[in-house]
């Protein structure tokens, strides 16, 4: 298990109208979001957390753009979202 994940069990009680009552618990495992922060360096942009990459200009997708690094083609806001091992996503700052 990741050391900054959480894990538990949740339990479910419910009863129907006729008085049919179930009882279950499952295992549950909290992972924490990806904390996607972009370095720019050698006018290259990176993300350093995440397996796969999308990457945006001014809140508009960049085709092909789903690489760690971005060579950026012009001046403007640029954000990436990350997906990680987990299936979580995040959107940079």
């Amino acid at each position: 298990m990741n050391p900054s994940s959480s894990s538990g069990q949740v339990c479910v009680a419910a009863a129907n109208s006729c008085g049919v009552s179930s009882f279950n618990c499952f295992d549950v495992t909290i992972w924490p979001l990806p904390d996607p922060i972009i370095s720019y360096s050698n006018g290259i942009l990176s993300c350093s957390s995440g397996a796969s990459y999308q990457w945006y200009y001014n809140d508009t997708l960049i085709g092909g753009a789903n690489a760690q690094d971005y060579q950026p083609l012009e001046s403007g806001n640029y954000t990436v979202l990350v997906n990680d091992a987990n299936g979580c996503t995040a959107l940079s700052p």
